[in-house]
């Protein structure tokens, strides 16, 4: 099953989680494994193999290994930012924007900053706040199932991945998000919470099926997860003070009744084209904007609108239902797109294969 590029959970250690049931726990080993690797490589020396074994061992970086970059990645990015004698090719990069010499170059001004992260990282209140601002948006039986992983912080992109075991955040980019980092990392907690309550199991998912299952997970996670941290009345209140991100970001919302209909016009094409399933499900990912956020956000707004959230929370562990419920929502307003009937008896019948309790009671109620 391709990974797929979410963000996850905030696991911190001796903290109970709402369910009292686990322990969480962060890992901050490679930010501590970086500081000598930085100092030999600012003398202009290479770093022995075991330390950048000792590096790549570490949660984060094993795990982002074993998904998506690689040893050489990080090592050359290093070298470039550090290194004295790649200063002619560093600046070379840095005026062309490389955003991740950009961001590698800041790490040792935001040294003190990490290191008094790290000491208060225990006591801060930000992981209680975001467990209750996620759990909004999941069930008391979900928040049963608490996981186990560490929150490990390493440096790599303004950004954070989940799905690969460890859930890992860049530690520039948690910084910088400041006070808003109590939502993002109710955000991310969502994500995880949803992993460890899936309706199917991924690993079963057949290869033709497997970016169609993209799609649909990209929709629904995203878009229930932006309810935690970027709902859109969040949103359009920044778009007013002129936001250039918000204004750009609700230009795309406004754009998802052309992407759904792009997208019911795909799947169209998969109900009649059996042998086509996997080229047909690449084009479907490659019509999702900015990995299911906008469009997702426009579905689930148009759910809440009209059937609320109890529905949406308790089947948010499976895809297929979201397409269900967007469908059912739009009856109340028949100028919205929505998917045909022909899409959502597609939909079902690929449900039935891999949900243990597929929502027959939605899909009646789906067909328009």
């Amino acid at each position: 099953m391709i990974k797929k590029q979410f963000f996850t959970i905030l696991i911190v250690s001796q903290f109970i989680f709402l369910s009292g049931q686990a322990q969480m726990k962060y890992d901050f080993s490679a930010i501590d494994q970086l500081w000598p690797i930085i100092n030999t490589l600012q003398q202009d020396q290479e770093p022995i193999d075991e330390i950048w074994e000792t590096l790549f061992k570490t949660p984060g970086y094993a795990a982002l290994l074993k998904y998506e970059l690689s040893e050489a990645f990080f090592k050359k990015h290093l070298r470039l930012t550090y290194k004295p004698s790649m200063k002619t090719n560093k600046q070379e990069l840095l005026a062309a924007n490389n955003r991740y010499i950009l961001h590698y170059d800041k790490l040792l001004s935001y040294k003190d900053s990490i290191l008094v992260f790290q000491a208060q990282f225990k006591n801060t209140e930000i992981v209680n706040q975001a467990l209750q601002l996620t759990s909004e948006y999941l069930t008391p039986e979900m928040l049963k199932n608490a996981p186990s992983t560490p929150l490990a912080f390493i440096l790599f992109d303004r950004d954070a991945r989940g799905g690969y075991g460890p859930i890992i955040f860049d530690i520039i980019f948690v910084l910088d998000k400041k006070e808003k980092a109590t939502s993002l990392f109710a955000h991310e907690l969502h994500h995880g919470y949803r992993m460890l309550n899936m309706a199917y199991d991924e690993e079963k998912v057949e290869l033709k099926h497997d970016n169609l299952l993209q799609a649909l997970n990209w929709l629904q996670q995203e878009g229930i997860a932006d309810q935690v941290n970027i709902p859109s009345e969040y949103i359009l209140s920044l778009a007013k003070k002129n936001d250039e991100w918000a204004i750009n970001y609700q230009r795309k919302i406004d754009q998802s009744p052309d992407i759904i209909i792009k997208l019911n016009m795909i799947l169209n094409n998969m109900v009649v084209s059996e042998n086509n399933l996997a080229e047909l499900g690449r084009e479907l990912v490659s019509n999702i904007p900015q990995s299911g956020h906008p469009t997702g956000d426009y579905m689930v707004e148009k759910i809440i609108k009209y059937l609320g959230k109890k529905d949406l929370i308790e089947t948010g562990g499976n895809p297929f239902a979201f397409i269900y419920l967007y469908n059912i929502a739009v009856k109340n307003d028949m100028t919205l797109p929505f998917f045909s009937k022909q899409v959502i008896t597609f939909l079902h019948e690929i449900e039935k294969q891999y949900v243990k309790q597929p929502r027959f009671d939605l899909v009646k109620k789906a067909y328009i």
